[in-house]
């Protein structure tokens, strides 16, 4: 059996603009609070949210990770803020009996001299558990500025809790 090679990042949006910027990110809301129900976490997921302005294939000049945790059926959000530009992603996992479905919602705002441009995407993806997709909120190919978000989901998985601590040995009488 020959090892398996990784499946390749999928694109979930299409291009939209071209804009050079500075990027900051900045939680929708209080969703990465890792304390989830006892109830409910064999049902909880974890999006992994990893934003990059590529320099080259093998060295991003930026990058941010955001981990959330939300139960199917609930959006987490993630907004990109820069000088003329402002991105807003939701991203809404289902988990049925066909496996796990991602809805994404991508919203741009691009402000230029004398305008500004509003740009939506709406997608609808089958996806595995661990299988990286793509979004290039301002185009992919030459020509466009580079921002790349790639998004993640996985079954929740409980931290560990902290080692106790070391007792010093019993005292001899």
């Amino acid at each position: 059996m020959s090892p398996s090679r990784p499946r390749p990042v999928r694109a979930a949006f299409p291009g939209m603009a071209m804009l050079a910027f500075s990027v900051a990110v900045s939680s929708a809301a209080a969703q990465s609070a890792p304390e989830i129900p006892e109830a409910l976490r064999d049902k909880a997921l974890t999006v992994t949210v990893q934003t990059q302005v590529p320099e080259s294939p093998s060295a991003p000049a930026w990058e941010a990770k955001e981990v959330k945790y939300t139960l199917p059926g609930s959006a987490v959000s993630v907004k990109l803020v820069g000088e003329s530009l402002v991105v807003l992603i939701h991203v809404t996992p289902y988990q049925g009996p066909e496996g796990l479905m991602l809805v994404t919602q991508a919203q741009v705002w691009i402000k230029n001299k004398d305008s500004l441009q509003y740009h939506t995407a709406l997608n609808t993806l089958k996806v595995a558990f661990g299988e990286p997709v793509a979004f290039y909120p301002l185009g992919e190919g030459k020509g466009k500025a580079p921002l790349r978000v790639v998004i993640v989901v996985q079954p929740y998985i409980q931290a560990a809790p902290p080692a106790a601590p070391v007792s010093d040995p019993p005292k001899a009488p």
